[in-house]
């Protein structure tokens, strides 16, 4: 399948996930587990989930927006608290460290909501000694990508692949 920046490639992110799904369809066994990125990113890991017969759980990320440039990512936080920073991005738009620093308590906070949401009262899929996929809609600056991966490993969860630019429509609702 080819990758096109011009446009969705699937009219849903469901018909996504099932077409990646069929893709991945070799990974199929007990030892893979499918990690969703809030928001966008979780109805195509639950259809990559569905089909290959895999626990799904998701990795809570967010960006971290440049002060006063809503659409300027500068890095990303993670559920357990690993940053990462593009620091050439800080530096070419001369944010302060006070600034990145407010950014990324903000990140934080809706972080740790988020998590409380979708995590309630359950702990996250043990992953020790699994292969962790990690899927995505879409990347734009590869930060929550990231991180995401970062906090994979940094739970002892060793293999991981990032799966995503499975370019599907980002409708006001979602």
């Amino acid at each position: 399948m080819t990758l096109s920046s011009s446009g969705p490639l699937f009219s849903s992110r469901p018909e996504a996930g099932r077409r990646l799904a069929t893709a991945l369809s070799y990974l199929r066994g007990p030892d893979i587990v499918v990690l969703g990125l809030p928001r966008g990113g979780v109805p195509v890991a639950a259809e990559v989930a569905r089909e290959l017969g895999a626990p799904l759980d998701v990795v809570v990320v967010r960006r971290v927006i440049v002060p006063g440039c809503p659409d300027l990512v500068a890095g990303a936080v993670s559920e357990d608290d690993l940053t990462v920073v593009d620091i050439d991005r800080i530096k070419a738009r001369m944010v302060s460290w006070q600034g990145l620093h407010r950014a990324q308590r903000i990140a934080r906070t809706a972080v740790e909501r988020s998590a409380a949401v979708l995590r309630s009262d359950r702990w996250p899929e043990p992953l020790v000694g699994r292969t962790a996929l990690i899927v995505d809609d879409g990347m734009a600056t590869g930060a929550t990508a990231r991180v995401a991966c970062m906090s994979a490993r940094a739970a002892e969860r060793t293999r991981s692949s990032w799966l995503s630019r499975w370019r599907v429509p980002t409708p006001r609702r979602w």
